[in-house]
């Protein structure tokens, strides 16, 4: 798989994971046409539902380990 396959944003908000207070930028892929997958860029496979569009500033990555590779 390509870069240019992976989902980071949707209608321009990127998608995010809460993990209790630890906000983990995502990315996904398209597997199946009804099978989405999503990890953290910090490679921790995300659950299902648990992800969602960046849409309030409680949603900023703070994630140190996504922080440092978002800037590579």
């Amino acid at each position: 798989m390509t870069d240019d396959n992976l989902i980071a944003s949707i209608n321009g908000k990127a998608i995010v994971w809460n993990q209790r207070g630890v906000v983990h930028a995502v990315v996904g892929a398209d597997i199946d046409p009804d099978v989405r997958l999503l990890w953290t860029i910090c490679e921790i496979d995300v659950p299902a539902n648990a992800a969602h569009l960046m849409a309030r500033e409680e949603d900023t990555v703070n994630c140190p380990k996504c922080m440092e590779k978002q800037n590579d």
